[in-house]
């Protein structure tokens, strides 16, 4: 786990931290889900690609024997959510619904299904990745709306029990991070205390991002763009040793998860700067 010790910025160091931390990282135990829940998992790329192949085996199978596809996939509604006060997460639960193809006005709902699953299917056996814009931006005739092509991408992971990473769709880059904090990006060590007069850009694929190391006695959320530069300016964080990060407005899933991994990881408390609008 991440360590709240002071920095060290001897190499031999930040390598045998680094090694401690993977070490610990791989004798993580599995979390203990509700019974009454459906499990959503990270899958690789290889096993993302195994679920699409079976999800469109049984879908021509269901065709071939009714004439009328039909797709099964866990409902979204707020009645099917389930708070695991254990783990702190919000989970799926095991209610199912059918989505039936069986008029004419249902056409488009399921030839824009098809025409995600194809371009998740395309990014997957390229490795490639693509933003929620990129997908609409494939087929504007067909979707008409972005809502349409976020809809159908939102349907596509829950079908395949998966994440919306784990299809290589992701949110567009949003979000700022710096202060007392280390994190390694694939191969890279970064220093969130040496930003220069910017800050660290929150990457979409957290997957690929390890928090090691903290010597924060907070995390800061602020709201507005412009109180975050201020506060970076006058490295806030070294008079009040702490982690800023900025949405910049509303967060999006990246910043959401990247803010709960530091929350839960160093165990920090999280406080807001915000204006007084309640919306």
């Amino acid at each position: 786990m991440a360590s709240k010790s002071k920095k060290n910025y001897d190499l031999k160091a930040t390598k045998d931290l680094l090694s401690k931390y993977l070490e610990i990282g791989q004798q993580k135990k599995e979390l203990k889900f509700p019974e009454d829940t459906i499990k959503i998992e990270d899958l690789s790329v290889k096993n993302t690609i195994s679920r699409i192949n079976e999800l469109i085996d049984k879908l021509v199978q269901t065709i071939y024997n009714t004439g009328r596809p039909s797709i099964e996939l866990p409902s979204r509604s707020g009645s099917n959510i389930i708070w695991d006060e254990e783990n702190d997460l919000l989970l799926l639960g095991k209610q199912i619904v059918e989505k039936q193809f069986h008029s004419l006005a249902s056409v488009g709902d399921i030839t824009r299904l098809m025409k995600v699953l194809e371009n998740v299917y395309e990014l997957l056996k390229t490795n490639d990745y693509a933003t929620k814009r990129e997908i609409f931006y494939t087929a504007v005739r067909l979707f008409k709306d972005q809502k349409n092509s976020d809809k159908s991408i939102e349907d596509i992971s829950t079908m395949l029990y998966t994440t919306r990473n784990s299809t290589h769709i992701i949110a567009a880059p949003r979000g700022a991070c710096v202060g007392k904090l280390r994190i390694r990006d694939g191969t890279e060590i970064i220093d969130l205390e040496r930003q220069g007069s910017g800050y660290w850009q929150v990457s979409t694929m957290l997957d690929e991002i390890d928090i090691i190391e903290s010597d924060a006695e907070f995390i800061l959320v602020i709201e507005k763009d412009a109180a975050m530069m201020r506060l970076n300016k006058h490295k806030f964080w070294e008079k009040y040793p702490s982690i800023l990060i900025t949405a910049q407005g509303v967060g999006n899933v990246a910043v959401r998860m990247f803010l709960r991994r530091l929350n839960k990881e160093l165990n920090l408390p999280v406080f807001t700067l915000v204006d007084s609008d309640p919306y």
